[in-house]
């Protein structure tokens, strides 16, 4: 199973007027193989960008990043705010989209009805994305990421256009997906009480530009209740702490 380390880590933009728009300045965190890790701050905090740097979408401007499995190269599976489905394709095609050419066909058609059989869309595989719900777009998206076998999961706020009632749904689904699993999941939200409910460890962004000001264990056993004790008394913990860290990013 993957690791993700990042090491002072620093990350700047160019903008039009010629000035450098800082973004993270020396972030430095691990994420532990087959652990479920968020990232939450708010809008602007550089949650996304350090997903993008992690996926090689980016490339930093000074610092380390070593993401470790044994033996190879790790396989990233990303899920996105959008779902970014082809809408002209059937849902068996959409996952069929990403699959290495070197996949041979009968092989193609088990992983497509495998991972459908696992957000339980197998059904619905003939459909195509207009033909079905928010929600459902949503899990064919996370079964197109699992398609290619991923040793980590980085999902940018997948769930911040659903309803909430949609929304628990999906985060219990990918609570049961991930049980069963064991992936490292990197989850980026600025939702308190999804990161509460999700994350084995919380690490809190500040913006002007980004700093960690806090990493905070989720002791509470998993499968979680919403509206429990444990939870509520979480929520409160990170509250204070992302408050703190705000106060003091306001420089």
């Amino acid at each position: 199973m993957a690791t993700i380390h990042l090491k002072n880590i620093t990350k700047s933009f160019n903008t039009g007027d010629g000035t450098q728009l800082h973004v993270l300045k020396d972030i430095s965190f691990s994420v532990e193989a087959g652990s479920f890790v968020c990232l939450l701050g708010p809008s602007g905090s550089g949650k996304s960008v350090t997903l993008n740097l992690i996926g090689g979408l980016l490339k930093a401007d000074s610092g380390e990043l070593i993401i470790e499995e044994e033996g190879r190269k790790p396989r990233l599976g990303f899920v996105f705010q959008n779902h970014r489905l082809l809408p002209w394709a059937l849902v068996k095609d959409n996952i069929d989209f990403v699959m290495a050419p070197s996949v041979k066909r009968q092989q193609r058609q088990k992983i497509i009805d495998s991972v459908l059989t696992m957000v339980g869309l197998r059904e619905f595989k003939n459909y195509y994305p207009h033909q079905i719900s928010g929600g459902m777009q949503q899990r064919v998206a996370i079964a197109r990421a699992f398609s290619i076998q991923p040793d980590i999961l980085l999902m940018d706020e997948p769930f911040s256009s659903l309803d909430e009632i949609t929304a628990r749904d999906m985060r219990a689904e990918l609570i049961r997906l991930w049980t069963e699993t064991r992936k490292t999941i990197l989850f980026v939200t600025h939702d308190i009480a999804e990161a509460c409910y999700l994350a084995q460890k919380i690490i809190i962004f500040t913006p002007k530009p980004t700093v960690i000001c806090h990493e905070i264990p989720i002791p509470t056993p998993f499968p979680r209740r919403y509206g429990s004790d444990d939870l509520f008394e979480m929520e409160k913990i990170v509250m204070q702490a992302f408050e703190e860290g705000m106060s003091r990013s306001s420089w």
